[in-house]
């Protein structure tokens, strides 16, 4: 039996120039597929300077939560600190950027879990999901 790749450069006719990719292309194409464009959000009291650098999920909008919502929802934050280059390097761009994203923590229904069952020992991981 053909790998995907194979397949594809055998059958459809797609030449890439590194077929030995870390993604393959069927990942690529479902990644093009379900990406979807970050927006702004306004904060009240926030300077628009620091509004205009965050960016957020289209479906995710924080200033529209109530304090009862919050504490119904579970969130896992994870924090990417970029070393970029010293601030006083001269005429070098520094593209590194510090990244925070949000996942709000979904618990999977128990038909979803008891699929995941299946295929082996079950985790804290096969029981939720992250959105």
């Amino acid at each position: 039996m053909m790998d995907d790749n194979l397949f594809e450069r055998e059958y459809n006719l797609s030449f890439e120039s590194d077929s030995a990719r870390l993604v393959s292309n069927h990942s690529i194409l479902f990644m093009n597929k379900i990406k979807q464009e970050f927006v702004h959000r306004d904060f009240y009291m926030v300077p628009q300077e620091i509004c205009d650098k965050i960016v957020w999920a289209p479906d995710f909008d924080p200033t529209y939560m109530d304090y009862e919502t919050l504490k119904a929802k579970s969130f896992l934050f994870v924090v990417d600190t970029a070393q970029g280059i010293e601030a006083s390097t001269i005429e070098k761009n520094d593209s590194d950027y510090n990244v925070i994203n949000i996942f709000e923590i979904e618990a999977l229904s128990a038909n979803k879990i008891n699929i995941n069952r299946d295929h082996g020992p079950i985790t804290v991981k096969d029981c939720v999901q992250y959105k």
